[in-house]
């Protein structure tokens, strides 16, 4: 999954920019299987994607990679607290699985966290989060995620995956 990740960051910033001409910070681009991707990044090489590696209910998932160490190379990834803002609202409060490089929010039977971000995340423009990594110094975040609704349901739809939390 990691170097899905990695894969994914590159093709994602090869897209960002064809996705600015837009009234959108989302980059599309095509996943192992031809499955569409959404992503964005900020200033600091930090990259948000909302993505699946496969088709299929409760298959999508967020990551945020970030060019500082997470955690460590773990056989089972640690789930550790990130907070999350958006447009200046109330602070939420989630757990994530932390990767060396990358914190992902799961949306199955055992972690459904992916709600906790693109619900609110739909309608928003700036969101703010802070990764807690292992080594305990906080990673804070911006992002310009105008345009989340339509990212998200898009990669919903190509994933072929009914639990989508906007579908209400």
């Amino acid at each position: 999954m990691r170097k899905m990740m990695i894969a994914a960051g590159a093709a994602m910033a090869l897209a960002t920019g064809a996705a600015q001409a837009q009234n959108s910070a989302w980059g599309y681009f095509e996943g192992e299987g031809g499955l569409l991707q959404a992503g964005l990044g900020n200033a600091e090489g930090q990259q948000l994607l909302i993505k699946c590696d496969e088709s299929g209910d409760n298959k999508v998932f967020a990551a945020i990679h970030s060019p500082q160490q997470l955690a460590g190379p773990q056989q089972r990834a640690p789930s550790r607290d990130v907070r999350m803002q958006l447009d200046g609202g109330r602070v939420i409060d989630t757990r994530w699985r932390f990767y060396p490089n990358t914190a992902i929010a799961l949306n199955n039977r055992r972690e459904s966290v992916l709600p906790d971000l693109v619900l609110p995340m739909a309608d928003a423009n700036e969101l703010t989060v802070w990764l807690d990594p292992e080594d305990g110094t906080e990673i804070r975040m911006i992002f310009n995620v105008a345009g989340a609704r339509d990212a998200i349901n898009r990669v919903f739809e190509s994933c072929d995956d009914d639990a989508n939390p906007l579908a209400g």
